[in-house]
């Protein structure tokens, strides 16, 4: 990334070297050594014109006038803009080519109440709705907060505290403080004036926020893992009423005298804790904001790979794991199904570190410092089709892939123009080119770079994703040939 910048920085200036400056001045200083006079105008009075003729002496070239430099700037910048644009396109090609290759190999579940055995380790589509077991339910214990017909039952509890807020002002870092309803710990010990009485937080969040499953959610005939109920986010908040606030304070009362407060009440849709003597309407430091929320059963959709468990009954039963095209016959165990580092993300990083490691150019290894799709299990929580959640996959895994075609695109022009201005000077000094002034020079070399620029990057485009979308690439050759051709007739 510093690579990067620097790149940015140092086109900047040559451009501004460039644009700002006589195009042809690459070719100046050779036509004042080849010439043994040269003869101009001044004008040394804006009412009294007098034109004279001054006798300069050849001058040593400069090395940064020098025709030469030109070439050799212009080389190395097209060099790393090309090399951008090239990294940027095989970039793209491997996040986005295991997203095709599934998208390819997936398959519809016809029925998803009966799933087939002869599906099983394959990638399939499955739409469908959750349901539990009749009459299960999920408690919160700890608040003795139950919800029927759900799949969990997520708890937020949140904390008044103090916060440090820093701020820059006239290159002096001032720090002020602020109270705010938070759902982590702030340590206030931690702060730039630890020792201020005033500005000191609980020791402990008294409560943490925590999700409680059903013990089986079902999909059909299938067996939803964890990761699966986790991605299933149509949440809704819980509404209270009063039997319930008196089972919270029954089961939280002996705590909340420990920690300071004696009940809670209804603040709007919250638990608020309160003392017995606090007339106070608003919040202070300490004071603890519960909140309830219900994820109801509902339509679903799962892109994963269908495999065969047996429960401790040794009854077989359908579920999912993560699918990736280089363990597509590995069963993972439950455990591993459940945790998001399974061995197949595992295996995938570390393929991934060994092609880094086998280059030890920096800028190489940092354009390549990208997430690689390790699997696809993804859940969405409404009915989708399966053409909707791949093209949703490619949209994220290409999400920096234009910003960094238009940076290597303009990266491109620049590097051109070095290379140009000092070609069409040498062609105008040998007389292949007819005489131009400076602005048609100057328009001239921005057209040609342009265009030639736009060809280069779609030829790289179009080589970059020869092998996996070769339509797309004979449609980028053929703009190419057209851009090439119609700067060959102008």
């Amino acid at each position: 990334m510093r690579i990067v910048l620097f790149m940015i920085l140092l086109q900047a200036t040559i451009g501004s070297r460039l644009f700002l400056s006589n195009p042809s001045i690459g070719m100046n200083q050779m036509y004042q050594k080849l010439s043994q006079s040269q003869s101009s105008e001044i004008n040394q009075d804006s009412q009294n014109m007098t034109a004279i003729q001054v006798q300069q002496e050849p001058q040593p070239y400069s090395k940064y006038n020098h025709p030469l430099v030109d070439y050799i700037l212009g080389s190395i910048f097209l060099f790393f803009a090309v090399t951008i644009i090239w990294l940027n396109e095989r970039r793209s090609v491997c996040q986005v080519t295991p997203i095709y290759k599934a998208w390819q190999q997936c398959e519809a579940v016809q029925d998803f109440k009966h799933p087939q055995e002869n599906q099983n380790m394959k990638l399939v589509h499955v739409e469908g709705e959750t349901r539990i077991q009749e009459g299960s339910k999920v408690i919160d214990p700890e608040f003795d907060v139950e919800v029927d017909y759900s799949i969990k039952l997520i708890r937020e509890v949140e904390m008044y505290q103090w916060i440090e807020k820093k701020k820059i002002v006239s290159g002096e870092t001032l720090y002020f403080y602020d109270k705010e309803w938070t759902k982590n710990h702030i340590d206030s010990t931690q702060f730039k004036e630890p020792n201020d009485k005033f500005f000191q937080n609980p020791e402990t969040l008294p409560y943490e926020s925590q999700i409680f499953y059903n013990e089986q959610v079902y999909f059909g005939g299938f067996v939803l893992s964890r990761f699966e109920l986790d991605k299933i986010q149509n949440k809704c908040e819980i509404k209270y009423n009063k039997e319930l606030v008196d089972r919270v304070q029954a089961a939280t009362g002996d705590k909340l005298k420990v920690l300071g407060s004696d009940y809670f009440i209804l603040d709007g849709c919250n638990l608020l804790s309160k003392k017995q003597t606090d007339q106070r309407n608003y919040a202070e430091i300490g004071d603890i904001r519960v909140s309830f929320f219900n994820v109801p059963c509902g339509p679903a959709t799962v892109i994963a790979q269908q495999v065969q468990h047996k429960n401790p009954k040794d009854e077989k039963y359908f579920t999912f794991q993560p699918w990736d095209s280089l363990n597509q016959d590995k069963i993972l165990k439950e455990s591993d199904d459940q945790d998001s580092n399974s061995l197949v993300k595992q295996q995938t990083l570390a393929q991934r570190a060994d092609i880094s490691s086998q280059s030890s150019n920096l800028f190489y290894n940092a354009l390549l410092n990208y997430q690689l799709p390790e699997q696809i299990h993804e859940v969405v929580d409404q009915p989708c089709h399966k053409d909707q959640v791949f093209q949703d996959l490619v949209n994220k895994s290409i999400g920096s892939l234009w910003p960094q075609r238009i940076f290597g695109y303009f990266a491109s022009i620049i590097a051109y123009c070095i290379l140009i201005t000092p070609l069409l000077s040498s062609l105008n000094f040998l007389g292949l080119l007819k005489e131009l002034d400076g602005r048609s020079n100057y328009l001239k070399i921005c057209v040609l770079s342009i265009l030639i620029s736009l060809a280069t990057e779609v030829f790289i485009i179009g080589l970059a994703w020869i092998r996996y979308k070769y339509v797309f690439s004979t449609v980028m050759f053929s703009l190419c040939a057209k851009i090439i051709l119609f700067i060959l007739l102008i």
